[in-house]
């Protein structure tokens, strides 16, 4: 007679055997895999690892460094990045050496030195825009392809380590002018090792009993995202206008240098892996295990793939209107706001400091409401997760009607109040609280076993075709007048947030059954 034990084991760390092979497995193989296996201890955390006082795995607090260095390393690169381009990479006689500049070229058109200085400055900001754009495009796809080598092949820690190497060693290239295609590439690639790995290895330290401490850890998270993103441009700015661009990029080159070494420290002091019983089952105990996947257990993760996959296409419109934050927005402060103060100018680049600082401040208090939720909100688990994301666009679409009041109340031809954008900006940043890092943390419980990270990069890839509609949605910023274009914004996320709140039931019938982790069943001889 067989006796079933379910064992939780990591992520491909133990090969599936054939069910024969478990049969033919000798005494002294059954006696290892018993030595092996032992009952959780009552005194561990509820995700079975390591805990802080706080009830959080220590895991949260290393990564959360890991996330924010890896952060500052991107942010203090990209604010200089267009920058550069103008001033440096197409300036006159400089672009002809550059490594790749004839693809870019063939593609963007050149900036040809004799034309005119007016002709010529707007075929260089054409040519920097694109060129920005293939970059951060670059940046969102490859990590899909980052998530399916950690998951199939490779692992999530040997890829980021990987991406780490490959971040820090494209912004050492980039002081470099020639060398200036070369690490744009080596960083695209590299964020895409980096990116969905990081979080996949964050969600592996949570069970899926307790979602509220979960979606408060992703909360903290994100925090971290959002430190490394409001310092970065502060830093590489002031050494850009001190010594130039070559000492702000290897700022961000040091950035990436400190976040290895709190990883590496991480491993060493084994913070990132659960708590031994929830490890693998090693050496010959393989042999006397086989993994049973009933077909019902196959088509519910086909369920539950194709339910992520759709909860991601719906994200796409709230980073569309969301992007315009970057976009729009940018030229509204630039253009229309009274930035002075007291004899002073505001200079426009501090209003993008303020999502990033807002999102710091209110995330221990959207962290408290979450495990206020879980413990007596009328859903629970990802049923939960899905309605506070669909909430998001809604907060989203107050955001931007704050700016339509400002536009349609304020005296033509008169600048605003600094305060209407300041609202903006605060309303827009609980939005993406309510979507983003929930969203994060929905995709690393919900994915099937085995392609988690894949999954994180479909999550990352939503957000790469967000901002590409973003661009299109911006240009009618110029075409018409200020109020009616973010009334527009406001409506195109309330039907996002209509969708997606429509979505919900469907989605948890798609999902019933789901598990975040990996927990096979594994047949004992007796």
């Amino acid at each position: 007679m067989a006796t079933k034990l379910e064992i939780e084991l990591p992520y491909g760390d133990v090969e599936a055997k054939p069910a024969h092979q478990a049969e033919e497995a000798d005494e002294h193989s059954r006696m290892l895999l018993l030595q092996h296996v032992r009952p959780s201890d009552p005194r561990e955390g509820e995700h079975g690892a390591e805990v802080s006082s706080s009830g959080q795995p220590y895991g949260l607090y290393y990564l959360s460094a890991v996330e924010m260095w890896e952060r500052f390393s991107y942010y203090a690169m990209r604010a200089e990045l267009v920058l550069f381009f103008e001033e440096e990479l197409f300036a006159r006689g400089n672009w002809h050496d550059v490594i790749g500049m004839g693809l870019v070229t063939q593609l963007y058109g050149e900036p040809l030195d004799s034309l005119g200085d007016e002709e010529r400055e707007r075929r260089v900001q054409v040519l920097a825009s694109s060129v920005y754009g293939l970059y951060t495009s670059m940046a969102y796809f490859t990590p899909l392809a980052g998530g399916l080598l950690a998951d199939r092949y490779v692992g999530t820690a040997r890829m980021i380590y990987l991406g780490m190497f490959l971040i820090a060693l494209g912004h050492f290239f980039m002081v470099s002018r020639q060398l200036t295609f070369v690490a744009l590439l080596l960083i695209a690639v590299g964020t895409g090792c980096f990116k969905p790995n990081v979080s996949t290895q964050l969600g592996r330290l949570y069970s899926d009993s307790n979602t509220g401490l979960r979606d408060s850890g992703f909360s903290f998270f994100y925090c971290g995202i959002n430190a490394g993103a409001a310092l970065a441009p502060l830093v590489s700015g002031q050494l850009r206008q001190m010594y130039g661009f070559p000492v702000a990029f290897l700022s961000a080159a040091f950035g990436m240098m400190v976040g290895a070494a709190v990883y590496a420290t991480a491993h060493r002091l084994k913070r990132l892996e659960p708590h031994a019983s929830h490890h693998h089952v090693a050496g010959n105990c393989a042999a006397a295990a086989s993994v049973e996947e009933p077909a019902e257990d196959s088509d519910r993760h086909v369920s539950a793939a194709g339910g992520i996959l759709l909860v991601c296409l719906l994200t796409v419109p709230f980073w569309a209107v969301y992007a315009q934050g970057g976009i729009s927005f940018v030229l509204f402060v630039d253009a229309n706001v009274n930035r002075k103060l007291r004899g002073f100018t505001i200079p426009t680049e501090w209003f993008q400091s303020i999502n990033p600082l807002l999102v710091i401040g209110f995330t221990p208090l959207i962290s408290m409401l979450w495990q206020y939720l879980e413990k007596r909100g009328p859903e629970k688990g990802m049923a939960m997760s899905l309605t506070k994301m669909a909430i998001g666009p809604f907060l989203l679409a107050a955001g931007n009607f704050i700016l339509f009041l400002a536009c349609s109340t304020e005296n033509a031809g008169r600048k605003i109040n600094p305060l209407w954008p300041v609202a903006y900006v605060a309303v827009s940043t609980i939005g993406e609280l309510f979507l983003s890092p929930v969203g994060l943390s929905f995709v690393t419980q919900a994915a099937p076993v085995g392609i988690t990270s894949i999954m994180m990069g479909c999550w990352l890839l939503a957000s790469c075709f967000g901002n590409y509609m973003a661009g299109f949605i911006g240009s009618f910023y110029m075409s018409i007048d200020h109020a009616p274009f973010f009334l527009m914004l406001a409506c195109l996320a309330v039907g996002n947030g209509a969708v997606m709140l429509a979505s919900v039931i469907p989605l948890k019938r798609i999902l019933a059954g789901s598990k975040g982790l990996q927990i096979y069943p594994v047949i004992l001889m007796s």
